[in-house]
């Protein structure tokens, strides 16, 4: 029996000047370094790529010799008109985006880091797939980022086969998870980072109701 979650939230984007910076390589690279590292699901040694002029990774593991690339999960039309009004995120557009097209963004991410092992998504609307915090049950629950990858892997499977793919997101309740996107896996941590460094991502729920709905038996 599948069950689905409810969620009604109230988010408020600080500022379009906060939004503008916060979107830089420069500023949120360093932020989600910081959310990857408390996840302890990464070497912890990862650091950040300073010279990536070359088309070097983002992030590097010494003791492992990994790298990891990570990219925001944003249309760069959405970036563009959430940067100049922020009445936009109110729109059919962007409502629309968050609920169906954002399939085709993750697509196209994942097509630009074809050439790449380790990919990190980076998803910062909060409004988007709430994954729920609890027990070790909680672990085991799907939800639609389990869906996404999914559909993926029955469309492209090019994209994910052989790849080690994170999303990483701001959930409902102003903290952070980041989770392994692979078919049957389902692991996930979450983070809480403190204020002050909180202060510069660009939004925040002032709000949230969930709900677990489970289907009529009655059929």
């Amino acid at each position: 029996m599948s069950r689905k979650i409810e969620l009604n939230t109230l988010t408020r984007l600080k500022s379009e000047e906060i939004f503008r910076k916060f979107i830089q390589k420069q500023n949120y690279e360093p932020f989600l370094l910081k959310v990857l590292n408390a996840s302890k699901l990464f070497p912890n040694d990862l650091e950040l790529i300073k010279s990536q002029d070359k088309g070097e990774s983002d992030f590097y593991s010494n003791n492992e010799n990994i790298c990891y690339e990570a990219t925001l999960l944003m249309d760069s039309n959405i970036a563009y008109n959430i940067s100049n009004n922020i009445e936009y995120l109110k729109t059919d557009e962007f409502f629309d985006w968050i609920k169906g097209s954002i399939l085709q963004t993750f697509k196209t991410r994942l097509i630009k880091k074809q050439s790449k092992s380790n990919i990190i998504l980076f998803n910062i609307f909060p409004m988007r797939f709430p994954v729920l915090r609890g027990g070790v049950t909680m672990q085991f629950f799907r939800d639609d980022w389990d869906n996404l990858i999914d559909e993926i892997y029955n469309s492209n499977p090019e994209l994910v086969e052989l790849k080690d793919i994170f999303i990483v997101s701001m959930n409902y309740d102003n903290s952070f998870f980041v989770k392994q996107l692979r078919e049957n896996y389902y692991i996930k941590r979450f983070v809480n980072l403190d204020e002050e460094t909180k202060i510069i991502f660009p939004f925040e729920n002032i709000e949230y109701n969930t709900s677990i709905i489970s289907p009529s038996l009655n059929t």
